[in-house]
């Protein structure tokens, strides 16, 4: 059978070569008689949590030849990097405001506060240049739900337009 170009895997388990592997946010390129394929699988980690799941069992799996000892220190660190990676590439401000344009602003809603459990605020804007009359999803969440929602919006409308800013003091709304 003919495989296509760009396949895109959704699913929780995916079988490549008899191996079982489990959802992970990468892009595989795979190289089969000349062809290339993409395969892309998606669960919504950080890259620091991903740096520390891989890198992690690479040093676990090495803790009989480095000891014990080192084995822990080198954990210690690895624990470290992938905090102070996630706050480069994230901000350092526990909470991110998410301001969203979409065609799709009930979905959009209904994801936020049926999955996620936050709440939303929706308030009317007008484009600066085209003049059009568009709602805006205004909510804010804890950064570590940075990548769920911003993955969640992806799959709900690709071409939803979003403002994401640190939020770094949030009262209320419980």
């Amino acid at each position: 059978k003919e495989v296509e170009k760009n396949l895109k895997i959704q699913s929780r388990n995916l079988k490549l070569e008899g191996k079982q592997t489990s959802n992970k946010q990468v892009d595989l390129l795979l190289d089969l008689k000349g062809e290339k394929y993409n395969i892309e699988i998606s669960n919504k980690k950080s890259m620091g949590e991903s740096m520390l799941r891989s890198d992690g069992l690479i040093v676990l799996s090495s803790g009989v030849f480095l000891g014990l000892y080192n084995m822990l220190y080198s954990i210690l660190i690895l624990y470290i990097i992938s905090i102070m990676s996630d706050r480069i590439l994230l901000g350092i401000s526990d909470n991110k405001m998410f301001y969203i344009l979409t065609d799709n602003e009930d979905e959009i809603k209904k994801y936020i506060i049926d999955e996620l459990n936050h709440g939303v605020t929706t308030f009317k804007a007008t484009g600066g240049f085209g003049k059009e009359k568009k709602s805006v999803i205004m909510t804010v969440l804890p950064t570590k739900d940075y990548y769920v929602l911003k993955e969640g919006i992806h799959k709900i409308d690709k071409e939803a337009f979003f403002i994401v800013t640190d939020s770094y003091e949030v009262f209320g709304g419980e």
